[in-house]
């Protein structure tokens, strides 16, 4: 069966993109519809591991909001459009990855401000207007005091933007933690960064009447109370049933949406549809963040039905450093978070990375997952694939030897020893002989 035409967005955040060049994309636009709708809550955060597909829900969101409506034919969402609730408005989008946090405090404060003073579009703004530049959905190019805190710089941003457009304004705030998480192994310097977070996010409470939505995302909920604790309207759908498939793909839409293409690596491989999946399952499904519903990490079986090969994309793909530097000189073993014994209390709150164990740091960063049973109500933790599992183990294997490729000589040593003996012992019947 030949490949299906249609090419996979591997690396691609940006929705716009996706539609535009017609790129596979796994509809989760019902999720989105379901957020914005839902009265009485404005203000949402989703927790999930790095490269689960977060990025690409804040910019499906800046799409929708933005009023970008024909790049959305065909899904779940197109004729919810129509409805008031889902009218063009501006959007600030905030990255954190963007901002510098190595050169100081400074330095950091500097960098936030200008990151928020050009994260702004409005489709509403004209070229003639001489705070935008014109583009097809134009950004809305802020010029406030850089001199002043950053938080005040947001807070006179989003007033500006509303008062001039006459509407309320969604923010979109992607990747929070990532400018303390960043820090964590200098604690002084962290803390630097996390007060300044913290004002800069007390503002969005004090101009709440500006703002229509909010939706914040992050890896960690570890720092989430610290620095949101004046922001404390905030619903947190990390662990929700209702969005425990917002990111990651389901066996469904492996079956569904990525159906054809599983086929054709499947021929292409000459096995059978169902032989790829069940290896699929077993490499790459098992995230789950209700402790119920499991997800396949979609990085990972984005890059196999690429290139074929089950490999470990994820860990590959760049570990962060945070998990290399917090387990450095930790005497941790794979097999002590096999099976572990949590509750529901730890899942919904894993507690301040500071005081908190490895269990809770690697849960937090996606290398445990939740089971739930229902009948007894008791939670685990445990390594939802082979992928992650094997990961752990490399990680764990470097941090003892402390050099990667020492490592990696040590295990190849280890397991030819191992074969060595496998064959001594059957070539010889089953003895093992000794000779000096």
């Amino acid at each position: 069966m030949p490949i299906p035409p249609q090419q996979l967005p591997i690396g691609v955040q940006n929705y716009p993109e996706i539609a535009t060049d017609s790129l596979l994309y796994v509809d989760k636009t019902a999720y989105i519809a379901k957020m914005i709708s839902e009265h009485g809550t404005k203000a949402w955060f989703l927790g999930r591991p790095r490269r689960f597909g977060k990025s690409l829900i804040v910019s499906t969101l800046k799409t929708v909001f933005s009023g970008q409506r024909e790049l959305f034919k065909g899904l779940a969402i197109e004729e919810r459009l129509d409805e008031e609730i889902f009218a063009a408005r501006p959007v600030i989008a905030l990255d954190m990855s963007l901002v510098t946090n190595i050169l100081g405090i400074e330095e950091f404060q500097k960098s936030l401000g200008r990151v928020t003073s050009s994260s702004a579009v409005w489709r509403g703004a004209k070229s003639a207007t001489p705070n935008a530049i014109s583009s097809p959905v134009e950004p809305f190019l802020f010029r406030g005091d850089p001199d002043l805190p950053p938080g005040e710089i947001l807070s006179d941003l989003i007033t500006n933007l509303s008062k001039l457009s006459g509407q309320r304004i969604a923010v979109l705030i992607d990747e929070y933690d990532k400018p303390y998480l960043d820090l964590i192994k200098t604690p002084k310097e962290a803390e630097k960064v996390r007060a300044t977070m913290r004002d800069y996010f007390t503002r969005l409470k004090a101009i709440d009447e500006y703002i229509s939505f909010i939706f914040v995302t992050g890896i960690s909920k570890f720092s989430r109370m610290g620095v949101f604790s004046a922001l404390n309207n905030l619903r947190d759908i990390s662990v929700s049933p209702e969005y425990a498939t917002i990111c990651g793909f389901t066996q469904e839409e492996l079956s569904g949406p990525l159906g054809a293409r599983v086929e054709a690596v499947a021929a292409s491989l000459g096995k059978n549809r169902n032989e790829l999946l069940k290896e699929l399952k077993d490499y790459y499904d098992g995230f789950s963040f209700d402790g119920v519903t499991r997800v396949f990490n979609p990085f990972s079986v984005m890059l196999f039905l690429a290139e074929k090969v089950f490999d470990n994309y994820w860990f590959d793909s760049g570990t962060p450093q945070i998990i290399a530097q917090y387990i450095k000189g930790k005497r941790l073993t794979v097999e002590e978070f096999r099976g572990m014994a949590t509750t529901r209390s730890f899942i919904k709150n894993p507690g301040e990375i500071g005081a908190s164990g490895a269990a809770s740091f690697l849960y937090q960063a996606g290398y445990l997952s939740v089971r739930a049973d229902k009948l007894t109500n008791k939670y685990t933790l445990d390594y939802p694939n082979r992928e992650v599992y094997e990961s752990m183990s490399r990680l764990l294997v470097e941090n003892f030897f402390g050099d990667a490729n020492i490592a990696e000589g040590a295990s190849d040593n280890l397991r030819n020893a191992l074969v060595l003996c496998i064959l001594i012992f059957f070539g010889y019947g089953g003895r093992i002989m000794v000779t000096t």
